[in-house]
């Protein structure tokens, strides 16, 4: 299988995805395990999924001005997932997300201020890449019980369309 990603340059970038890329399973993990020096936490993202096609997309209720040959980023956009993408900066270890998900395959990789928060709190993200795409609503149905299956993580994981950041660090992050 191949796994969409529509890149993003930051999390105000609405508009900006003209062209999404297909990436391998090799080369999804590449990505994901690659991590760059930057010194805004606000840097390149992505979304593991399709959206609608270019002239089709809507806009949320007028909040953005379209610009042409592009799609919005917004829930309503979105027409598969495939993978599952769990953010992890209020709770949890990383000890203890890779006890808890051992016999799922995944991919796993720090944030951008992981422990330089809160006492020096683990944050970092974990990527399930799908067997086959699902759609969002598939999701959506099951957020709650994603929720409580992946306690810790960040309330706002399963929003459709949400972006995740890439692997990146903080230079005052010595670890």
């Amino acid at each position: 299988m191949l796994y969409k990603l529509f890149p993003f340059n930051n999390r105000y970038d609405f508009v900006e995805h003209k062209a999404s890329y297909a990436a391998t399973l090799e080369e999804y993990i590449e990505l994901l395990t690659t991590h760059i020096q930057t010194t805004e936490k606000d840097s390149n993202a992505f979304i593991a999924g399709d959206f609608k096609a270019l002239g089709v997309g809507e806009l949320a209720k007028g909040k953005r001005v379209p610009i042409p040959n592009t799609v919005g980023r917004t829930k309503e956009n979105v027409i598969s997932m495939n993978s599952i993408c769990v953010d992890f900066d209020d709770g949890g270890t990383i000890e203890q997300a890779r006890k808890n998900f051992k016999h799922l395959f995944h991919i796993g990789y720090t944030s951008y201020n992981h422990k330089l928060k809160d006492g020096g709190a683990d944050r970092f993200r974990i990527v399930f890449p799908l067997e086959a795409e699902v759609k969002p609503e598939d999701i959506a149905i099951r957020t709650k019980s994603l929720r409580e299956y992946f306690k810790g993580c960040d309330n706002s994981t399963f929003d459709i369309g949400r972006l995740f950041y890439l692997p990146s660090y903080n230079p005052a992050n010595r670890i």
